[in-house]
């Protein structure tokens, strides 16, 4: 949702495909352009990270990367797990897209059971990451 800054109604920004097994959006992280913004689709299975706008709230998210848990960006990466595997994957901000094979960094971070998944790991903006194991 995105509300005025003065107040007012607060409108989506995303809209969740009822037709299909999407469970809802979550865990909005802004990317350092403060418009856009990554989320994940909430699902069984591989869960897509996509990026959205602010700008253009009608325009359906663009999936960059596949993941079992939200993804954070730090440092021209996006971080999120797969399995129980943290991964680093080259991503170019300003592109909006990925730019290079996902990496693994650590093993055994666990999820937090919710329909979000959420995950043992964040990182700060300039690089540290905290990890639990």
């Amino acid at each position: 949702m995105r509300a005025p800054a003065n107040g007012g109604i607060p409108e989506k920004v995303t809209n969740r495909d009822t037709t299909k097994q999407e469970l809802g959006h979550d865990s909005p992280i802004f990317l350092p352009d403060g418009r856009h913004f990554l989320y994940t689709q909430a699902q069984a299975g591989d869960m897509p990270v996509l990026v959205g706008s602010i700008d253009e709230p009608k325009k359906p998210g663009q999936v960059v990367a596949q993941a079992h848990s939200p993804a954070i960006y730090t440092q021209g990466r996006l971080l999120y797990l797969r399995d129980n595997t943290l991964m680093a994957q080259p991503f170019d901000a300003d592109r909006l897209e990925t730019t290079g094979e996902a990496t693994p960094v650590a093993e055994n971070v666990p999820t937090f059971t919710s329909p979000s998944r959420l995950a043992g790991f964040t990182a700060s903006q300039t690089g540290l990451l905290v990890f639990l194991s």
